[in-house]
C-alpha cells in the first residue's frame, strides 16, 4: 500500500508540473454562514491574497453554505469530505499553496473529525508539493490529543497560531515550531454597506452629537449556555445601572453570530432589548441582521467601550482603538490581550463572574473612568499587531 501510495505521489507530482497555476491558493474556510468572525477572516484572505495578485479559491466542506464577500470569488463545494474526492484532487493539481483557516476549531476542543480531515488534506497537498498550512488558529489546555498527534506528525505543513499563549500550548502539545501571529480580522477593512448599519450609523451619530458615551454590548448564545445561572438577567441589571447613572450614556447591542439559540446571539440579545426598551426607549438599540463584518468595524469608530462574548466583536473594537471587557471561555481571549498589552488592565471576566451583576456593572465603571488611558495604549499597538496579522500568508 505503501508502494502504491509513493508511486500515485510521484504521478502526481509529475502532472503537477504542466498543471499548476503559480498564484493559485486554495482556502479551506473554517465554518458555514452565521458567523461574523468567520466571515471576517475570510474576506482578509481575499484582500490579502488579491493584494498579491493570487488567485484564492474557497473551499467547502459538503453541505456548507457560501459565505458573503465583498467581491465575488472562486469557490468550490466538496460532494465528500474525504481525501479521495475528486474535487480536491482537482484543486491539488491546480493550486500552488493549499491552506486552512483554523480559527476556533482547529485544535479539536469542539471536536476532532473537521481538524482532523483538514490535516489530512493539508499533508496530502505537500505530498503533492503545494505549499501547505493550517493558519490563524487557537490552541486552548483542552486541545484533542488527537489532533496534537496528528499535527506533530504533518511534516513540511506551516503552522500559524494567532496569540502568544496558544503559540506556547502549541509548541507544547505538538513539538512542533509554529509561526507567531494576530488574527487575520486584525487587517479588516472598515465599511458601511447594509441598510441595516446605515440606519444605526445615524442613530450614533445622533448620540455622539449629543455628547453621549456609547457602550457596545454582546451577549454570546455559546457563552450563556456554559453560565451556570441567567446570565441575560445579570446583564440586564448591570446595563441598567450604567445607563441610570447619567442620561448621556447609550448602549448598542450587537450580535455576532446569526445562527439560531443556543448558539447565536441573536434571540439573546432581543430579550436583552426588551427588558431594557421601556425605561430606556431613546438610549437602546439593537443591530439586527443581516450586516456584515465590515459594517461592525465601521460602527465601531462610534465607540467609546465594549463588553463582549465574542472574540471578534473584541478584535473589530481593539482594531479601531475601542477598549472591551471579555467574557471568556477555553483561553481564548487571554492571549488576545497580551497582543494589545492589556492582560493586567482587569479586562477579562469568567462565565461564572458574568452571573454576577454588582460585578459586571463595576467593570463598566472601571471602563468607562479609564477608557482614554486604555484607548491609547491600544492605539499604540495596532501596526505591530497589524504586521502579526499579516504573517498568517507570509509564507505563500
Amino acid at each position: 500500500m505503501n508502494v502504491l501510495k509513493t508511486l500515485s505521489m510521484k504521478a502526481i507530482r509529475t502532472m503537477r508540473r504542466v498543471s499548476v497555476n503559480p498564484r493559485s491558493v486554495a482556502v479551506f474556510v473554517p465554518e458555514s454562514v452565521g458567523s461574523v468572525g468567520d466571515q471576517a477572516m475570510v474576506e482578509v484572505v481575499r484582500e490579502q491574497l488579491c493584494a498579491r495578485r493570487l488567485l484564492p479559491t474557497f473551499v467547502y466542506m459538503p453541505g456548507w453554505l457560501e459565505i458573503s464577500l465583498r467581491s465575488p470569488t472562486r469557490t468550490e463545494f466538496l460532494k465528500t469530505p474525504s481525501n479521495f474526492s475528486p474535487t480536491f484532487w482537482k484543486l491539488i493539481l491546480e493550486s500552488n499553496a493549499v491552506l486552512t483557516i483554523g480559527a476556533d476549531v482547529a485544535d479539536g476542543v469542539y471536536g476532532n473529525t473537521l481538524p482532523l480531515r483538514w490535516l489530512g488534506k493539508l499533508v496530502r497537498a505537500h505530498q503533492a508539493g503545494c505549499k501547505a498550512g493550517l493558519i490563524n488558529f487557537s490552541f486552548s489546555n483542552e486541545a484533542d490529543h488527537h489532533v496534537s498527534h496528528r499535527i506533530s506528525t504533518a511534516s513540511g505543513v506551516v503552522f500559524t497560531p494567532r496569540d502568544p499563549i496558544s503559540f506556547e500550548r502549541f509548541k507544547s502539545a505538538t513539538r512542533r515550531e509554529g509561526i507567531l501571529t494576530a488574527d487575520l480580522a486584525f487587517l479588516l477593512k472598515p465599511e458601511l454597506c447594509s441598510d441595516h448599519a446605515f440606519k444605526i450609523n445615524a442613530w450614533l451619530e445622533e448620540r455622539k452629537s449629543e455628547g453621549d458615551l456609547i457602550l457596545f454590548a454582546n451577549l454570546s448564545g455559546h457563552t450563556l449556555s456554559r453560565m451556570h445561572g441567567d446570565g441575560i438577567r445579570a446583564m440586564e441589571c448591570a446595563l441598567r445601572r450604567w445607563l441610570s447613572a447619567s442620561t448621556k450614556r447609550s448602549i448598542l447591542l450587537v450580535p455576532h453570530d446569526f445562527r439560531p439559540a443556543p448558539f447565536g446571539d441573536v434571540e439573546a440579545l432581543e430579550q436583552l432589548r426588551s427588558m431594557l426598551d421601556n425605561d430606556f426607549p431613546d438610549r437602546v438599540r439593537m443591530l439586527r441582521p443581516p450586516f456584515t463584518a465590515w459594517d461592525v468595524k465601521a460602527l465601531c469608530a462610534h465607540a467609546d467601550l465594549a463588553i463582549s462574548g465574542r472574540m471578534h466583536l473584541a478584535i473589530a473594537c481593539l482594531g479601531m482603538g475601542v477598549p472591551v471587557v471579555s467574557v471568556v471561555y477555553v483561553g481564548k481571549f487571554e492571549g488576545l490581550m497580551q497582543h494589545a498589552r492589556l492582560d493586567e488592565e482587569g479586562l477579562l471576566i469568567s462565565t461564572h463572574e458574568a452571573l454576577d451583576s454588582g460585578y459586571l456593572h463595576s467593570k463598566l465603571e472601571m471602563l468607562t473612568a479609564e477608557r482614554e488611558g486604555l484607548r491609547a495604549k491600544i492605539i499604540s499597538r495596532l501596526d505591530a499587531i497589524r504586521r502579526l496579522s499579516e504573517k498568517n500568508l507570509a509564507w505563500i
